[in-house]
């Protein structure tokens, strides 16, 4: 619904994606992505950027009585977020974002509130892009059928790209999500939650981390490297390097302090325009672990974890234009 060239409200199931996908993001790796039921109200005014969303789930279509078991769709109970962008140039600009969960126990019916509060500086010109990220999580979470439990965690990210030319470049940058030690006693939640962001797109295509493996909480800190390459118009391909530490405290089989490294990942990607609407898109990915990624990935002593870990894929990317309409006149 447009109420004027500032103004518009979409309502129903529908996708959030915002700055890099950090906490919001559209998940297409996932064959059936990420949506959201939501009402989304969204303005814009010359440099000035701003959408006030709201979600409610329930298990029925009830008047009273809005019970809501997340374990069988959406992971939350209720959701609001505001978020915010200001371009103060060509070059620059920043992002903030306020949201609040709502997250229903389903063996009380209590209900805890999860607050995530940051954002993003990006800069960019000519051959240099900088992005600056932080957020920080603050409420309760619900745990099993005990009383929620506090929360006190945050994540930071930098990283700056360089372009030798328009075929060539290079990355370099750092994440750091705070961890829970393996051995506290403590109740206070410690370690960043992702939420909804695209995780595949940062954390390596291994998916070790966050996206869709847990490794016992501990926080991660992933320092990399990116190489871009783009011979032709027809052909792109990036190589990247990464190395993990946990940034909370790992414990061994024998209850004694392990090595926060993690291992080394290499990604290499490509992509090849077959013809117009086709592309091709591949990749090969190898990860070389430390032992200590068996004790946060939770592996028996007498289980084996080979220290080299690969992946190959390939896929076709069709994209054809079905419908596209033409008007000579503005209605």
């Amino acid at each position: 619904m447009f109420f004027n060239s500032k103004w518009n409200l979409k309502i129903g199931r529908q996708v959030f994606s915002y700055d890099d996908e950090r906490i919001l993001g559209a998940l297409d790796w996932n064959n059936a992505g990420r949506k959201h039921d939501a009402a989304l109200l969204e303005f814009k005014k010359e440099k000035f950027k701003a959408n006030a969303a709201f979600a409610l789930n329930q298990n029925a279509e009830k008047v009273t009585g809005t019970f809501y078991d997340n374990s069988l769709s959406q992971p939350y109970k209720a959701m609001e977020f505001l978020w915010m962008k200001y371009d103060f140039s060509k070059a620059f600009s920043a992002s903030a974002i306020f949201m609040n969960l709502d997250i229903q126990n389903r063996i009380d019916s209590s209900v805890a509130h999860l607050q995530t509060f940051g954002g993003n500086l990006f800069y960019k010109k000519d051959k240099v892009n900088l992005i600056a990220t932080y957020y920080y999580q603050t409420g309760n979470n619900p745990l099993k059928n005990t009383a929620s439990i506090k929360t006190n965690a945050w994540m930071a990210a930098v990283k700056a790209d360089y372009n030798f030319s328009k075929k060539a470049g290079f990355g370099i940058g750092s994440d750091y999500l705070s961890g829970r030690d393996m051995n506290t006693q403590s109740s206070k939640v410690t370690s960043f939650n992702t939420l909804y962001g695209t995780q595949h797109k940062f954390y390596g295509l291994m998916d070790y981390f966050y996206s869709a493996s847990a490794h016992d909480n501990v926080g991660l800190w992933d320092s990399y490297l990116n190489f871009y390459a783009n011979p032709s118009e027809k052909f792109s391909g990036q190589i990247s390097l990464h190395h993990f530490e946990a940034t909370a405290t790992v414990i061994n089989y024998n209850g004694s302090k392990a090595n926060a490294a993690l291992g080394n990942e290499a990604d290499i990607l490509f992509n090849y325009s077959v013809m117009k609407d086709v592309r091709l898109s591949g990749g090969y990915s190898e990860m070389f672990t430390n032992t200590s990624m068996k004790y946060v990935k939770n592996i028996l002593p007498s289980q084996t974890m080979k220290p080299l870990q690969n992946w190959i894929w390939i896929s076709v990317n069709i994209t054809p234009s079905i419908l596209i309409f033409k008007s000579k006149t503005t209605p």
